[in-house]
C-alpha cells in the first residue's frame, strides 16, 4: 500500500455533505512527473496528484457546505481531527500563515509535522472559500524519501488560486 492513500480518509471527514454542486474554477500547477487524477476519486475529491514512488503528493477538495466558508473554522476543524485520530501522532504545528488569495478571499496555510503508521511526514494544508464552497489543498511528503520533494509540495500549494 502507497504512503500516500493513509490520510485521504481523514481529509474526507471535512466534507461530509449531502451533495456535491459545481463550484468555482480553480488551478493548481502540477510539478512535472507527478500523476494526475480527476475521474474515479472519493466524492469531495477534485485531484489526486502523487509522485510515483508515493512519498509526495496533493490533493484538492471542495466541499458544498454553503452554510460556512470561514476557512479559519475549517482549518481549525481538520487542526482537531488530525490530533484525534489514532491514525495520525505527534502532531506538531509548525507554522500557521492566514492571509489572502490573489483573488481577495481569505486563506489559511498550515504546516504540520506528524507520524503515520511509524514513519514521519510533513503536511501542508491550504483552505479557502468562494461562492460558498470551502477549498483544501493538502499536500505532504515523507520526511525520510520523501524530503527530495518538499519544494514541490509547496510549490504546488503556493500556486493555487481561484480563476476570476
Amino acid at each position: 500500500m502507497k504512503r500516500a492513500i493513509l490520510f485521504v480518509p481523514l481529509l474526507l471527514l471535512l466534507f461530509a455533505a449531502p451533495a456535491l454542486a459545481q463550484g468555482p474554477d480553480y488551478y493548481l500547477n502540477i510539478p512535472p512527473g507527478w500523476s494526475e487524477k480527476y475521474d474515479g476519486l472519493y466524492r469531495y475529491q477534485l485531484l489526486e496528484s502523487i509522485v510515483p514512488d508515493g512519498e509526495a503528493g496533493v490533493y484538492v477538495f471542495m466541499s458544498d457546505k454553503k452554510e460556512e466558508s470561514d476557512p479559519v473554522v475549517y482549518s481549525n476543524l481538520f487542526d482537531a481531527l488530525l490530533r484525534a485520530t489514532e491514525m495520525f501522532t505527534h502532531v506538531r504545528l509548525l507554522r500557521e500563515v492566514p492571509g489572502r488569495m490573489r483573488t481577495g478571499e481569505m486563506k489559511v496555510r498550515r504546516e504540520y509535522a506528524a507520524q503515520i503508521g511509524g514513519f514521519s511526514v510533513h503536511l501542508f494544508t491550504l483552505f479557502s472559500g468562494r461562492q460558498g464552497h470551502m477549498f483544501l489543498v493538502a499536500g505532504f511528503y515523507t520526511s525520510d524519501k520523501g524530503r527530495s520533494h518538499q519544494w514541490d509540495v509547496k510549490d504546488c500549494l503556493n500556486s493555487f488560486g481561484f480563476a476570476n
